[in-house]
């Protein structure tokens, strides 16, 4: 039975990053899918391992800044649109929780 990692703290901060980062990380994933290229494929054209980028979706790695520009290059995308896409799943998730608790 596979358990799935949940983050308990009492940190909001911490929180809402790891939150963020799994936003971002699944606009990469989206991008990369929509375009059609497979893990291997995006890895060729990055230089970087095929797991990594793995990782990278699944939300398992912190992304460093040379790695998310040169997968935001090989994704044909602009840095500054997948942080953008990332910040509106991040802010209608916020929003959907802010209405179920009121």
């Amino acid at each position: 039975m596979a358990f799935k990692k949940r983050l308990w703290t009492s940190d909001p901060d911490k929180f809402m990053r790891s939150n963020f980062m799994r936003r971002l990380s699944r606009a990469l994933r989206t991008r990369r899918e929509t375009i059609g290229l497979s893990q291997d494929q995006l890895a060729f054209r990055t230089g970087l391992h095929r797991s990594y980028i793995s990782d990278v979706e699944c939300g398992g790695r912190n992304i460093s800044l040379g790695s998310f520009y040169l997968l935001s290059a090989a994704l044909e995308i602009l840095p500054s649109q997948l942080l953008i896409e990332a910040e509106r799943a991040f802010a209608i998730r916020r929003k959907r929780k802010k209405i179920e608790i009121s």
